[in-house]
């Protein structure tokens, strides 16, 4: 199988103001984002920062001005793009993750963990619903946030066999967090012996909260493919082996193992 090229775009953020993001990172995957790329990575709510302002919530269709925007750029790119923006879906409003393929396909994941800490869950309905998109020939489990300290439900079994190949975490992850965030983004990759993205945002947003980025690509052993520096807006690249993870969970097949759901 293919190997799998991914570009995951570490950047700031505009509070609350949908079409400039989206003007600002259109403009920045078309100058950083080469013809090899297979799929784009985007952080969490790329369209307004972390907010729990619900009335600058898109109404969901897929005719709503993101999808297009983000179908627009995986035709032109011929490559998947992903990350999550708030939606408002029926009477509810919802952290929603989009993954937009080349031929117009949208698949959806709503997040499992609102992070009460910062009243998201007074403001948005929790999803309870994973998602897993097979893409050129992998399977991809995308995931958002605070879905990070809940390692069982990123967990890779089902029948003692692998569910995925590949692990995305998209993420606003304060700069105060940033250690608990590389830690369990190791961990993740590690007990999964899957590849892994996690994607955050830099800058300070609305509220004063700072955002330094760390954004990681992981091999299944846990060792860095490429990581970001501090507080820097950076496009990280990662080529993911279909043969090297076969090999690697053929060899030490740990999943095997591992506790899994009937």
């Amino acid at each position: 199988m293919k190997d799998l090229n991914v570009a995951a775009i570490q950047h700031s953020l505009i509070w609350d103001t949908p079409e400039a993001n989206r003007e600002v990172l259109g403009a920045y995957i078309e100058q950083e984002v080469n013809s090899e790329v297979d799929l784009i990575v985007l952080p969490e709510m790329f369209t307004t920062g972390f907010s729990m302002d619900t009335s600058k919530a898109e109404a969901y269709s897929e005719d709503m001005d993101t999808i297009q925007w983000m179908k627009a750029i995986a035709k032109a790119k011929d490559a998947a793009i992903t990350g999550s923006i708030k939606v408002k879906d029926g009477e509810y409003f919802f952290n929603r993750l989009l993954f937009v393929q080349p031929d117009g396909t949208v698949d959806r994941y709503d997040k499992k963990h609102l992070f009460t800490f910062a009243q998201e869950d007074r403001h948005y309905k929790a999803g309870d619903e994973q998602l897993v998109v097979e893409f050129k020939g992998w399977r991809i489990c995308p995931l958002i946030c605070y879905d990070l300290r809940f390692p069982e439900w990123a967990r890779n079994v089902e029948g003692k066999q692998p569910r995925y190949d590949v692990l995305l975490y998209v993420a606003n992850w304060p700069a105060v967090r940033s250690a608990a965030w590389c830690a369990l983004l190791y961990a993740r990759s590690i007990e999964n012996q899957c590849y892994l993205v996690g994607v955050n945002r830099v800058g300070e947003d609305q509220n004063g909260i700072k955002y330094n980025g760390s954004s990681l690509v992981l091999n299944p052993k846990g060792s860095v493919i490429q990581d970001a520096q501090l507080g820097e807006a950076k496009c990280l690249l990662g080529s993911f082996s279909w043969s090297e993870l076969a090999a690697f969970r053929e060899k030490f097949p740990v999943i095997e193992d591992a506790d899994f759901r009937s």
